[in-house]
């Protein structure tokens, strides 16, 4: 084989695999876009229409300009929603103080007193 016919088929075995893998980019997002493979509903046969919406997930239910696909209808996904978001709260009241910016607000520095008079406000030193 020559050096030319050996490069030729070097770069022709590259290219099937790089289309090989856009194919299989192009079929995730396929399944993505369409929701197959969601968790939950493998092994049924039949998905209830409470869940997952009627005309795609795209689609705005309440009309409040949440999409479909943003809703935690699935319990599983409401208890980890709820667990990440109290991670989240539990670190923040743990915080050092040091740690918290300035933009935080003066609930969160403990050298700013809080009152309901915006007149008697003082930053402590």
């Amino acid at each position: 084989m020559t050096p030319q016919a050996k490069s030729r088929s070097q770069r022709l075995i590259l290219v099937c695999v790089v289309a090989f893998a856009i194919l299989l980019l192009l079929l995730r997002l396929y399944v993505f876009v369409h929701g197959h493979g969601r968790r939950g509903s493998r092994g049924n046969a039949h998905v209830s229409t409470a869940t997952a919406p009627a005309a795609g997930p795209w689609t705005d239910r309440f009309g409040d300009g949440t999409p479909g696909f943003l809703r935690l209808t699935d319990p599983a996904d409401q208890a980890a929603f709820r667990q990440w978001f109290t991670l989240i709260a539990d670190y923040q009241a743990i915080r050092p103080k040091a740690e918290v910016p300035a933009e935080a607000g003066p609930m969160y520095q403990s050298n700013v007193q809080t009152t309901t008079d915006p007149a008697t406000l003082e930053v402590q030193p």
